[in-house]
C-alpha cells in the first residue's frame, strides 16, 4: 500500500464517504433556535398553520396523509371571567371584603400608589 507524505496512509474512499456524510448528517440536525421545527412559537394572527387540541399526533398524521378529508370544530374564546363573578351578589360581597380583610389592605398599602 503506497504512504502518504511523511508516512501517513491515505485516506480511503470509505472513510471519505463516512466524513462527508457525518458532516451533512451534522448540518441537516440542527438543533439550535434556528430551526424553525425546533424553536417554533405559535402565533394567534398567523395564517400558515393551525393548532390542534386533543388529537393524538400519529392518528393526525395517518389522516393527513391518507388524504382523507378532515374536519376541524373552532375552540370557543376562552373568557377572562367566570360568569358567576359577574353577578351583583358576587361583586358586592367583593367591594364588602376588600374594605374589611386585613391582609388585603396590608398588602394595598404596601404596594403603594
Amino acid at each position: 500500500m503506497a504512504q502518504g507524505p511523511a508516512g501517513v496512509p491515505p485516506i480511503g474512499i470509505d472513510d471519505f464517504v463516512k466524513n462527508a456524510i457525518e458532516q451533512y448528517r451534522a448540518k441537516l440536525l440542527d438543533l439550535s433556535s434556528r430551526n424553525p421545527l425546533v424553536n417554533f412559537h405559535h402565533s394567534e394572527k398567523s395564517r400558515s398553520h393551525v393548532r390542534v387540541a386533543d388529537e393524538i399526533p400519529e392518528k393526525l398524521f395517518e389522516r393527513l396523509e391518507s388524504s382523507r378529508k378532515l374536519w376541524f370544530d373552532p375552540v370557543p374564546e376562552p373568557v377572562s371571567s367566570p360568569a358567576d363573578e359577574e353577578l351583583p351578589l358576587f361583586l358586592e360581597t367583593l367591594r364588602k371584603v376588600k374594605k374589611t380583610d386585613e391582609k388585603y389592605r396590608k398588602a394595598l398599602d404596601e404596594l403603594g400608589s
